[in-house]
């Protein structure tokens, strides 16, 4: 069993991996602390919404499949 939080995944990690990235690479890219970029990919924290586009370009990726939590809220808030 998972220490990970609820609703949390591998894919932001796999992402890292797959680009040549490391954390700290990233986190230098983004102009963030290593430590805020190890939250997003592995604590299930949400960047702002324009470093989840910073981060999905680097990592080429679809910032919904990082993180689809804000885009399942955004949508079921037009539904209801």
């Amino acid at each position: 069993m998972s220490n990970r939080p609820a609703g949390t995944h591998d894919v932001p990690l796999t992402g890292v991996a797959e680009a040549g990235e490391t954390i700290e690479s990233l986190a230098e890219k983004v102009a963030v602390d290593p430590k805020t970029a190890a939250r997003w990919l592995a604590a299930g924290r949400i960047p702002h919404p324009r470093t989840r586009v910073a981060v999905a370009g680097i990592l080429r990726r679809d910032a919904a499949e990082l993180w689809p939590e804000p885009f399942r809220r955004r949508d079921g808030a037009r539904s209801s």
